[in-house]
Order: C-alpha cells, then sequence, then structure tokens
C-alpha cells in the first residue's frame, strides 16, 4: 500500500440538499375503501361446463366409403370391358356354335320375321301370343332336347339353349299353358347366314358363342365406416336410368350393432341383379349408389359412386349383285353368244311360204346415211335421204308394207325396236319391209325411207346379217315362227341387294349401280330405314349385245347411315 492516500477528501459536498417537501403528507386515504363487495359472487357459473370430453372425438371423423362393384352373367368378360361383338354373322364362326341365346318378343308373329335364312328356316304360328310367361323349349329335328336356361321367361327376357350334337338345325318351341304357340327351325350348320339380331318369329338372336349383345349384370353398393366412431347409415339409395331406389331397408351389415348402425372398419351391402345390358344398341347407361352416415355426434358424412358405359356399335352393311337375262330368266353369265350369222327362218317343205316368213325383226336406230351402193337381192334395195346432213338423234320409225304396219314409233339413237305381226290386218312380216324415218313431233317432214329385203323366209336367198347396217338402222336379231331366235341386242337386269348384316338398324342412303360407265342411282334419291338382319333389292335395266365375243362388268355401291354417326358402305361387282 502506498504510504499515502492518492488524494485528499474534499471537505464541502459536490451540490447543496435539495429542499424540503412541497406539502405535507395527507392525514389518511383520499377514498375510504367499501364495506363488502360490490357485486355479490354469483352461486352458480354463468354457463354450464361443456360435456365430458369422448375417448375417440367424433367431430370431422364420420368417414363413410362408398364402392359399386359390378359383375356380369359371363365371367370372362368384365362390366368395364363389355362392348358390341367384333362379328356379328354366327354363320361365320371359326367354330361349331354350342350354344345360341333368343329374347323374346311377344309382340312378333311369324310374319315378322327379318332374317336370310330363306327356305332353310321355318315358322309356324299355332296360337296368339302372350304377353306373361311362357314356356321354351328347344331340341333338334330328330327329337333330342337342349338344356335351356331359363325354361320360363317373360317380354323381352333372354334364354340361352346349349347344343351338344353339332345339328344342322335347331327348333324352339314357345308354349303356355301346355300348348305349343309357336315354333321356329334355324339352322345353325354355317352354310347358311346366321347374325346377330336378326327376328324368327318371336325369337331374336341375342348371342352365338362368345358374341354376345345382351348381358345380364348384378351390382353391389358397399359402404364402409372408415371414421373413428360407430355410424348411422341414414340415407342408401340407387338411381337406374332415371329412376330412384331407396334400399336401407335392405342393406345387409356386418357386426351385430342394433340396425342401421356399423362399427368402424365394419360394412353394409346391397345387391341388385337381373339389369339387362344390350351392347348391340346405341346407348348410354349408368348405374349410380349414395350413402350418408351420422356419427353419435358431429357432422354428418356422405360418399357415392356410379359405373358408366356407352356403347357405339358401328352399321355392317354387305351388298349382293346379280344379273338376270330377262329373254330366258337364266344367270346373264349363262347367255349363249349368238354367231355372226344371217336371218333365216326357211321351213323345208313349206309350199306357201308363211311358215317361214319371220316372227319378229330386232333394229335398233344408228342415224345413218342411205348407203352409196344399193344392195342386190337382200339389204337396202332402194334408198332415199330427204336431207342433206346428219339424222337427228330422236325421230319415228315406221316399217309397214301396203296396210301392215309392224312397228311405229318414236326412237332415240341406239335404241332397239322389235318388227312384230299386224294384229289389225293379221298380216306377218314379208320378205319387203318399208321404212320411213320421220321427224319425232311432225309426221310430214320426212327424214329418209328405204325398202330392205330381209330374205329371212326365201329359199336359196341369203338373209340379212346380224350386226350390220341398213341405211339409218342395224339390224340386231330375228324370231322365226317356231321361236327359235337370234337376238344381238338382248335386255339384262341387275338386281342390287343390300342386307343390314348389322346389330343396329340403319338407313339406306345411296345404292349405284354403274355399268357401261353410266351410273344409275336406284334409290332415286330415296332413303331406306332397314332393320336389322332385313334386305332391300334395287333394279335395273339394261341393254347389251351378245353377238361375238363380249365382256362386260358392272358395279354396284351402298351407304348406309346408322346411329354411331359413322356409317358404312360396301361394294360389289359382276362380271360376265
Amino acid at each position: 500500500p502506498t504510504g499515502s492516500p492518492t488524494a485528499s477528501p474534499s471537505f464541502i459536498p459536490s451540490s447543496s440538499p435539495t429542499a424540503s417537501p412541497t406539502s405535507s403528507p395527507s392525514s389518511g386515504p383520499t377514498v375510504l375503501p367499501t364495506s363488502s363487495p360490490t357485486i355479490s359472487p354469483s352461486i352458480f357459473p354463468t354457463s354450464s361446463p361443456s360435456k365430458r370430453p369422448s375417448s375417440k372425438p367424433s367431430n370431422a371423423e364420420c368417414v363413410i366409403e362408398a364402392d359399386l362393384i359390378c359383375s356380369s352373367n359371363i365371367a370372362f368378360r368384365p362390366c368395364a370391358t363389355l362392348s358390341p361383338p367384333s362379328n356379328p354373322r354366327c354363320s361365320e364362326l371359326a367354330t361349331p356354335i354350342i350354344s345360341l341365346s333368343f329374347s323374346y318378343q311377344s309382340d312378333s308373329t311369324c310374319s315378322d320375321s327379318l332374317n336370310q335364312q330363306g327356305d332353310a328356316a321355318e315358322c309356324a304360328d299355332l296360337q296368339p301370343l302372350v304377353g306373361g310367361l311362357v314356356n321354351i323349349g328347344c331340341s333338334d329335328l330328330f327329337g333330342t332336347t337342349y338344356p335351356v336356361a331359363p325354361t320360363t321367361v317373360g317380354p323381352d327376357d333372354v334364354f340361352t339353349a346349349i347344343v351338344t350334337n353339332s345339328p344342322t338345325k335347331v327348333n324352339c318351341t314357345i308354349s303356355s299353358g301346355g300348348s305349343v304357340l309357336q315354333w321356329n327351325t334355324i339352322d345353325i350348320s354355317g352354310g347358311v347366314e346366321l347374325d346377330l339380331k336378326e327376328k324368327y318369329g318371336a325369337l331374336q338372336v341375342e348371342a352365338c358363342n362368345d358374341q354376345i349383345c345382351t348381358y345380364q349384370l348384378e351390382f353391389t353398393s358397399e359402404f364402409t365406416n372408415l371414421g373413428s366412431d360407430i355410424m348411422n347409415i341414414t340415407n342408401a339409395t340407387r338411381v337406374l336410368d332415371g329412376e330412384v331406389k331407396d334400399f336401407l331397408e335392405d342393406l345387409n351389415r356386418e357386426g351385430s350393432l342394433p340396425e342401421y348402425q356399423i362399427d368402424v372398419g365394419d360394412s353394409a351391402s346391397y345387391a341388385e341383379g337381373g339389369i339387362s345390358i344390350d351392347t348391340c344398341t346405341t346407348s348410354s347407361f349408368l348405374y349410380s349408389t349414395f350413402g350418408e352416415g351420422h356419427p353419435p355426434d358431429g357432422e354428418d358424412c356422405e360418399a357415392s359412386d356410379d359405373f358408366a358405359i356407352s356403347f357405339n356399335p358401328q352399321c355392317v352393311v354387305s351388298l349382293e349383285l346379280d344379273c338376270v337375262y330377262l329373254e330366258t330368266g337364266e344367270s346373264c353369265r349363262d347367255i349363249p353368244p349368238v354367231e355372226l350369222v344371217e336371218c333365216d327362218c326357211v321351213v323345208p317343205n313349206d309350199p306357201t311360204g308363211d311358215l317361214s316368213r319371220p316372227k319378229q325383226l330386232q333394229f335398233g336406230y344408228t342415224g345413218g346415211k342411205c348407203p352409196p351402193q344399193l344392195d342386190v337381192g337382200s339389204g337396202v334395195i332402194s334408198c332415199d335421204d330427204r336431207i342433206n346432213g346428219p339424222l337427228p338423234d330422236t325421230v319415228r320409225v315406221t316399217a309397214s308394207l301396203a296396210f301392215a304396219t309392224f312397228f311405229d314409233g318414236v326412237v332415240d339413237k341406239d335404241d332397239y325396236f322389235l318388227l312384230d305381226r299386224d294384229e289389225s290386218t293379221n298380216t306377218t312380216i314379208l320378205n319387203f319391209v318399208d321404212f320411213t324415218i320421220r321427224d319425232a313431233d311432225d309426221n310430214d317432214v320426212l327424214f329418209q325411207v328405204f325398202r330392205l329385203q330381209t330374205g329371212c323366209g326365201a329359199a336359196g336367198s341369203t338373209g340379212i346379217l346380224l350386226d350390220q347396217p341398213y341405211a339409218s338402222l342395224a339390224f340386231f336379231g330375228f324370231r322365226c315362227q317356231d321361236d327359235v331366235a337370234n337376238f344381238c341386242l338382248s335386255d339384262i337386269r341387275f338386281d342390287q341387294k343390300a342386307i343390314n348384316d348389322g346389330v343396329t338398324d340403319i338407313d339406306i342412303t345411296r345404292s349405284d349401280l354403274t355399268f357401261q360407265g353410266q351410273t344409275t342411282n336406284l334409290l332415286n334419291g330415296a332413303v331406306i330405314p332397314l332393320n336389322s338382319g332385313a334386305s332391300i333389292v334395287s333394279s335395273a335395266t339394261e341393254t347389251i349385245k351378245v353377238c361375238g365375243a363380249a365382256s362386260y362388268t358392272a358395279s354396284g355401291l351402298v351407304e348406309a347411315n346408322d346411329t354411331s354417326a359413322i356409317g358404312c358402305s360396301n361394294v360389289a361387282t359382276y362380271t360376265f
């Protein structure tokens, strides 16, 4: 330590003490305290205390799950995969038909049949059909019965026959009260067309083997409690095709709780079957289910589920083109070729010559002028052109001799016509014929006159030749008194058959035939409705030349619309 302090202490304070208080202290409190509380305490709380908290809070814990489960009557066809059959033609299946399903159309008699089997199928109405339940039985033609399920059906119900021995035909009967109302025999051999949705009397084809139009569905509505407490089911409904059904009373519940209650993790369900769905009809299908739950306390909860599917089968139209030779009714492919021969109707030992006269002569108008050199013998033996330049395309042709007229009419260029017996004078065609070519509207205007010596019935002379020109005409054929005939120009008829081979109804909007570069609208702009399995035949008559070697090809086109808005078409050709 230092020997003396670092600094000496000050003798005087640094500042003077503060002044005395400005006022004297009060003698007591300004306000005396009250003797008792202002308000008496309440005996009870102003509001009741809340209930004792539950061990499982349910508010916002009511959770219900809805599941809709669909199953079809065909195990390997889940509902979500249902679609129109890929091949509506049962007769073209790779394997024999072993199962065949029909729906019962109670308002259809045998006359309502729509199919392509013709005489291969048979139908008989024995008594009026009934609109209620009927019994079904199926067998082969030898009486061997086939299993049928169900054996009793009502209108629009479907039954299936199991064919066990690969028959060519199956016979099914519709009975009521022990009496057969109608029976049908249907060819299932594969050699005759058989299509889905075809009608055989009151039976409409709905399935063959795995090609199926109509299914039977079952829907199971399942509601599960996923909350944390017991839940009451307060609402359970379904909607099908706009129809609302309440099935709360029909719920099957898990567990042993009282009515309508399901415990946590348990579920309640409802199954509804026998619902038909037709994949061969353009349609939309919707089945919806809805459930609502109520917990012991807290808010309600709800859930829903649905199954929706649409079908849009596209139309299928086939086309068949056939040709008939009108002279004989034979196929055009069987028309015998006509050689380029002369007109010859001479009958030996015919003293009067009447039997040797031709019965008919066929000519066509060509518009040609008189030949530069007249014929000697058969042919044009006199000719006079009354106008300069070409003859018109349309003229009046008169073929006559004296008072007998064998033809008189207006023809167009390339048209053909027949000279025939004059019925008024009972005169057959003679060796000479006078032709007059006039204006089609004015008989006083002549274009050409010529005389033709046919030589058809003159023994020892050469007759006029087929497919050769004679002035403004060409000779195309003849028929003798014994009906032996050779015609170069012949009428044929094309028959174009459009068939609805699909499963949906269609409208035929176009049916065209093209022949020799010319296209004919066989419908004349009309639209023809065609049910499934039905057909329509449109025809057109044409003229062909069969003299010498010739070949012809016709082509057909058909177009159709359907409810899918996609439409369909097909073509066919015929060559001969």
